[in-house]
């Protein structure tokens, strides 16, 4: 009967335990799609919230950090978005959305070397997303090399034929260059 019972327990505890880390799972997958629908309906500091909830159980998810950027990306903390895509690159070194929105939010503070380099980057991990040429673009634009971002908003076409910013951007652009037909 003494064995019985200390099988018993053993049987007990190792459900508790898979119960335990089944729920924690969950719990964190679920604060993650939380946080995702309220950067969707642009309830940014919910979603920061969310996210620090997640990074404190679970510190070594890249996730939680790449959304924790979008949201302060969109709050135009640009510095704690680039420190939360950093962070996310740590963690992921080929985690493309980081390298572009990281690009993004250095755009947004002016470190135009660093958003090239990012972009530079996530072009080599996907070449065929035609937003991160139009945002490249952008930032040869800032630079004032106007030829160079004519030819990024072009490959961002010929990729994405309806990319409309890319088309508004390259007509600026041409007109800088003073190719008024072709803008």
């Amino acid at each position: 009967e003494k064995k019985l019972r200390v099988k018993r327990f053993f049987i007990w505890l190792l459900f508790a335990v898979v119960a335990q880390t089944g729920f924690a799972q969950w719990n964190t997958s679920n604060m993650l799609r939380m946080g995702q629908n309220a950067i969707y309906f642009d309830d940014y500091v919910s979603a920061i919230e969310n996210f620090n909830h997640i990074i404190q159980i679970k510190p070594y998810l890249s996730e939680p950090y790449f959304f924790r950027g979008l949201a302060k990306l969109n709050l135009d903390d640009y510095e704690g978005a680039i420190r939360d895509f950093s962070q996310a690159i740590d963690l992921n070194p080929n985690y493309f959305h980081a390298y572009m929105y990281r690009g993004v939010a250095n755009n947004g503070v002016r470190k135009f070397k660093d958003a090239l380099k990012d972009y530079a980057t996530a072009i080599s991990l996907d070449p065929t997303a035609a937003y991160v040429y139009a945002n490249r673009g952008i930032t040869e634009s800032e630079l004032g090399d106007y030829r160079t971002a004519e030819k990024d908003y072009t490959k961002a076409l010929q990729l994405d034929s309806h990319l409309i910013p890319a088309y508004l951007n390259r007509a600026m652009v041409r007109e800088r260059l003073k190719d008024i037909e072709g803008a």
